[in-house]
C-alpha cells in the first residue's frame, strides 16, 4: 500500500511540476546565463506588447532575439503553433519601430500563468524582457499558457548594451 502512495504521490508531483512557470535556460544567441535579467537596468520607457495561448509553443529564452526585418519575424515565429504564430506577427507588425529602433522577441514565460506586464532590461551582451511576478500563480493546469514579449529598442542595444 505505501509503494501505491508514494507513486501517487511521485506522479502527481511530476504532473505538477509539468505546469510551472519556465523562464528557460537557453539564451538566443548563445548568451550565457550569469547575469540576473530581473536585476538589470530597465530600459527607459519602452513599452511591452505580450502575447499569450494556451499550448502555443516555443523555446523559452534567457534574452530576446532581435527582429530587424520581416524575414527575421517569419523565422521566429515558426516556433510557435500556428495559431499563436499569426498572433504573434501581427502583434509584432503593430508595434510602431521609429528610425535607430529594432524589434525584438522573447518567450517569457510558458506555464499556468500569463504575466499581466514586462519590462525590457539592458545586460551586458544583450537585451532581455522580464516579466512582473503573478501575484496569485495557479498551482496547476490542464494545458500550459505561452507568453512572448515583443518591443522596439535602440539599435544601439543589439550587441550588449553596457
Amino acid at each position: 500500500m505505501s509503494m501505491r502512495l508514494l507513486l501517487g504521490t511521485l506522479g502527481l508531483l511530476l504532473v505538477l511540476a509539468g505546469c510551472g512557470s519556465d523562464t528557460g535556460s537557453a539564451g538566443s544567441g548563445g548568451a550565457t546565463d550569469d547575469q540576473d535579467p530581473s536585476a538589470a537596468p530597465s530600459v527607459g520607457a519602452t513599452t511591452v506588447t505580450l502575447v499569450s495561448a494556451t499550448s502555443g509553443h516555443g523555446d523559452p529564452a534567457t534574452r530576446a532575439t532581435f527582429l530587424a526585418s520581416d524575414a527575421a519575424l517569419a523565422s521566429y515565429v515558426e516556433q510557435f503553433d500556428e495559431p499563436f504564430a499569426a498572433a504573434v506577427t501581427d502583434a509584432a507588425e503593430g508595434i510602431e519601430v521609429d528610425d535607430g529602433e529594432v524589434l525584438i522577441a522573447q518567450v517569457v514565460s510558458i506555464g499556468c500563468d500569463k504575466p499581466l506586464d514586462a519590462s525590457v532590461r539592458e545586460l551586458q551582451d544583450g537585451v532581455a524582457i522580464v516579466p512582473t511576478p503573478v501575484p496569485t500563480p495557479h498551482m496547476e493546469c490542464v494545458a500550459p499558457v505561452t507568453t512572448v514579449g515583443l518591443a522596439a529598442v535602440p539599435v544601439s542595444l543589439e550587441g550588449g548594451g553596457r
